[in-house]
């Protein structure tokens, strides 16, 4: 090895006034769900939705929650918005769907983006996070109508703002199909029509071709990222067109604790009362001018909104529910199986069956084609279910009677309009194409471990930040509906792509003194970066480029040995001149040692260099650590390189 130049390593570091213990889930076991996380004056907020309950069986959500920390660690509730009170128009409390949020800080006032139900965008306004809020229109600020007129049809729910680097603000929202619109300087007004969003060969956890909602944007360089969950796409325009790329998420780097069931979502959700009708009888979504669309049948001479169904071409023969099936029979008046009951709702009715084999009515499988390989809604089976009442909204559960025509009509925006019809087997619809081949392994992206993982991404102090759902330590035993929030590191590579990252209980924020990867720092200063070792030769990872000035700190780090030895894996490629390079307190006093590194052969050649510290009394507390590049001959303008960490840690002598 060479050491004709030297770079001196100085540590030092300061206790944090209080213990800290933080970690993933964020704050477990409350609901924190949906999360947005933001950077204003100084803090860190998550406006997120609640997911009201440990026993939900559905999304149960009364109200929405901003919360806040100084560090990424500790969490506060700054405030809760009632919907009822700050959006008096509306009935979301009622219907229990305050569903997912967004915010900002603009004109010295923070607007805070609320899905007001499944198909509407509201907007409340405040001075400070804690409220009160208050409603500036009186009435949505994206809806149904509005969604419904465009082409293609979306549905606006799950906001998303932007504010681009000239300053411009947009707020992106949808429903598979995606619609970007810049802002007024107000916030509360839209300064465009809705520019519709193309993605290229999407997919995700509701399959092939297919986005999600919970759109979100974000932007790192010269590039638009514009996710669903943990998957993403790429554009050099807001508007798009977008290429999706991957997932943020990789099972592989996700701690066992923080798995989730593997099953079918639709098996983890839902307790299924009786096995789909594979052959035979059956009931699906179709077109509704189908001769076997079945129509409803009032029968009130047994109660109020009682009801048969019976086949439009056939009267003769009624849906029958018993046994957990549904399937054709002879109608028989007052059969209880041939019963049904509506149980009418804002936004459409349940089916509720008076035989309690069939309790309720639920699309299943609404994402694949049907066996015929047809219908308006891609398909999708009729099955019993057990109910989700009204508290909890499951549009799987909700349906629309069309007074006219007698059609039953699914209500749900996935196959919104379709009619249910009847497949039995006495009278048969059309043959069935031929059957596709057997199918292959399933896709990777429909892993439990990639659903549902809503959320949003978020850069401060030179550091990228990921913020999802999570289900994992949910405690509910349906963990769709009762989930926490759980943050990660994000790292671009050198074309741009996110690398996936690292779930574990150790979050962000805070570190483990015995090992810490140099690119996961708390804040960044100055020159130099992180650096992708897989486009410079050093390896597949990262690590941070010291140039002159660069500062990088590091919080809350625990378990500080009574001895320390630092343990640095560091490059150096520069074999001439005298530089050097200090590691110092954020008040620059407390230095604990220093480092010497010399000449390690190129800038992605690593070697390990150990160097011994002042032992100090830390006491109960995490403690802080900054550091500072400087120079004394040598590099003599920012754009030099000193020197590159890959890692380091302290540990015990």
């Amino acid at each position: 090895r060479h050491y004709n130049s030297m770079v001196m390593v100085v540590m030092a570091l300061m206790s944090v006034m209080s213990v800290v213990l933080g970690g993933n889930p964020l704050v477990p076991h409350v609901g924190m769900a949906d999360p947005n996380l933001h950077r204003f004056n100084g803090s860190f907020f998550v406006f997120g939705t609640h997911d009201f309950s440990v026993d939900n069986t559905g999304f149960l959500m009364k109200d929405w929650w901003c919360w806040s920390s100084p560090d990424l660690v500790d969490w506060t509730l700054a405030s809760v918005i009632q919907p009822n009170v700050s959006l008096p128009w509306s009935t979301a409390g009622e219907r229990n769907e305050c569903w997912a949020t967004d915010a900002a800080f603009s004109n010295n006032k923070f607007y805070f983006y609320l899905s007001v139900g499944p198909g509407e965008v509201a907007v409340v306004v405040g001075d400070t996070p804690q409220g009160p809020w208050s409603d500036p229109l009186g009435y949505p600020l994206l809806n149904d109508t509005l969604g419904s007129a465009l082409r293609p049809k979306t549905t606006f729910r799950d906001p998303c703002f932007f504010e681009d680097d000239d300053g411009a603000y947009y707020i992106i929202a949808g429903v598979f199909n995606y619609y970007v619109t810049k802002l007024n300087p107000d916030m509360i007004s839209l300064a465009e029509q809705p520019h519709y969003v193309v993605v290229n060969n999407p997919y995700g956890p509701c399959g092939d071709g297919k986005t999600d909602d919970k759109p979100f944007i974000h932007k790192e360089g010269e590039w638009y990222y514009l996710s669903w969950g943990c998957f993403y796409a790429m554009s050099k325009s807001v508007y798009g067109p977008y290429d999706t790329v991957g997932s943020v998420i990789s099972t592989d780097l996700i701690a066992p604790a923080f798995r989730t069931n593997q099953t079918s979502s639709t098996a983890y959700r839902r307790q299924r009362l009786g096995a789909p009708p594979v052959s035979g009888d059956g009931l699906e979504l179709y077109e509704c001018d189908d001769a076997k669309a079945a129509t409803w049948v009032a029968q009130p001479s047994f109660s109020a909104d009682t009801f048969a169904l019976a086949l439009r071409d056939d009267p003769s023969l009624c849906v029958v529910g018993d046994g957990g099936q549904l399937r054709i029979a002879p109608c028989v008046k007052g059969s209880a199986s041939q019963l049904f009951r509506l149980n009418k709702t804002s936004s459409g009715v349940d089916i509720h069956g008076v035989d309690p084999a069939c309790p309720c009515w639920n699309v299943q499988d609404n994402n694949a084609r049907d066996r015929h390989g047809k219908g308006p809604g891609n398909g999708a089976v009729i099955q019993c279910f057990s109910c989700v009442d009204g508290t909890n909204f499951n549009p799987n559960q909700r349906f629309q009677l069309d007074d006219a025509s007698g059609e039953v009509q699914a209500w749900d925006g996935y196959a919104k309009g379709a009619c249910v019809t009847v497949d039995y087997a006495g009278n048969p619809l059309p043959p069935a194409p031929p059957a596709p081949p057997p199918p292959g392994p399933r896709p990777w992206y429909l892993a439990e471990d990639y659903a549902d993982r809503h959320g949003s991404f978020l850069k401060n102090a030179g550091q990228w930040y990921y913020a999802s759902n999570d289900r994992s330590h949910s405690g509910d035993p349906h963990p769709a509906y009762f989930r926490d929030t759980v943050v990660c590191y994000i790292h671009f590579r050198a074309n741009g792509t996110m690398e996936p990252c690292v779930i574990n209980a150790m979050g962000v924020g805070e570190h483990a003194a015995s090992w810490i990867e140099a690119e996961e720092f708390s804040s960044l200063s100055g020159p130099g970066g992180k650096v992708d070792l897989l486009a410079h030769g050093g390896g597949i990872g990262f690590a941070v480029s010291f140039h002159l000035g660069t500062k990088v700190g590091y919080t809350a780090v625990r378990d500080w040995p009574k001895t320390p030895t630092l343990v640095l894996r560091v490059a150096r490629g520069e074999a001439v001149g005298d530089a050097a390079i200090s590691i110092s307190a954020r008040n620059q006093t407390d230095s604990v040692g220093t480092c010497a590194v010399g000449f390690t052969g190129s800038w992605s050649t690593f070697m390990t260099v150990r160097c011994p510290l002042t032992a100090f009394n830390v006491g109960d507390s995490t403690v802080e650590l900054l550091l500072t590049a400087t120079s004394s001959s040598g590099a003599t303008t920012p754009h030099s390189e000193i020197v590159r960490i890959d890692s380091f840690g302290v540990v015990d002598s």
